[in-house]
């Protein structure tokens, strides 16, 4: 059972992997079916990964995951449905809150910090660029800086390999999101959904990773 169920967790690896070359071909090449197909195949991987895991905290990414998938295909579809993706990736961050939260009741309000520079600054330099969408996009920021302090949060003294994952899993979510921003509102540059799409990912795994832990609190995956 235990050699079998690798086995799955490698063939969702491949799987998810395959996805994510796939789109980058995709988009390089103009092929927007076959983009649009591939964008949902990584999460919808990291989705099915966690199938089994019942805890709280797994529960809780599992659907952040889910909303994810949904802003994924909503984003994909039309620059016209750019607020209902936003709005999908609201409540994965909601979720990816909860969890975090739950897992570490310590307010840590020095890790905040950092935090509310980081989110506070950009919001300040996209703000004369967002027109109606400034408080959409406020309420947004709002949510994955409370996302990001969370998962800051999370970090012990030392930290097991589980929440490293969850923090830096979020941190690189941030950036994607950082990234996507300033290339959409303030100046496009080459590279940027390259970018974007890449942390994205990197960060979604690492959350999603942080649901496996073995009996001493590291990440038992494979």
């Amino acid at each position: 059972m235990h050699l079998q169920k690798n086995l799955s967790h490698r063939l969702l690896v491949i799987l998810g992997l395959a996805g994510l070359i796939v789109h980058l071909w995709a988009q390089l090449a103009g092929q927007g079916a076959v983009e649009f197909i591939s964008k949902a195949i990584p999460v919808a991987c990291m989705i099915v990964w966690l199938h089994g895991q019942d805890s709280r905290y797994a529960k809780l990414i599992r659907v952040g995951l889910v909303f994810s998938l949904a802003g994924d295909l909503l984003l994909e579809v039309s620059p016209d449905f750019f607020i209902w993706g936003l709005l999908a990736f609201l409540c994965a961050q909601l979720c990816y809150v909860l969890a975090f939260a739950g897992a570490a009741a310590r307010k840590a309000w020095l890790r905040a910090l950092p935090v509310l520079i980081w989110v506070g600054g950009a919001y300040t330099l996209l703000y004369p660029h967002l027109g109606k969408l400034a408080i959409p996009v406020a309420v947004y920021v709002s949510v994955i800086g409370a996302m990001l302090w969370r998962a800051l949060a999370l970090l012990d003294q030392p930290a097991a390999r589980w929440q490293w994952a969850a923090c830096l899993g979020a941190l690189l979510f941030g950036i994607s999101d950082t990234i996507l921003a300033f290339n959409r509102f303030y100046t496009p540059w080459p590279g940027a959904n390259l970018a974007v799409i890449l942390t994205y990912w990197a960060g979604q795994f690492g959350i999603a990773l942080s649901v496996f832990r073995s009996a001493r609190g590291n990440p038992a995956v494979f």
